[in-house]
């Protein structure tokens, strides 16, 4: 899978969260979610935690995204 220009230029340690990766890999959120539990797709790297509501965001960094695309290849 090619990678976006716009993916390329990030920093490694940028972050992608879900509704980012989901948009790039054109996945709905259950399917992600279910090839992350099968080991098809890569776990997130860290949570991010909304101050406003203490919800946790998955996270995923630009290396780890662009990795699984060159794998994919």
């Amino acid at each position: 899978m090619d990678i976006p220009k716009w993916l390329a230029e990030l920093p490694s340690n940028a972050s992608l969260n879900a509704p980012d990766v989901q948009r790039l890999f054109g996945l709905a959120h259950s399917t992600l979610y279910d090839r992350v539990k099968r080991g098809t797709f890569p776990p997130h790297d860290w949570e991010a935690v909304r101050p406003s509501n203490h919800q946790q965001k998955r996270q995923w960094y630009v290396a780890t995204v662009c990795k699984h695309m060159k794998e994919m290849e």
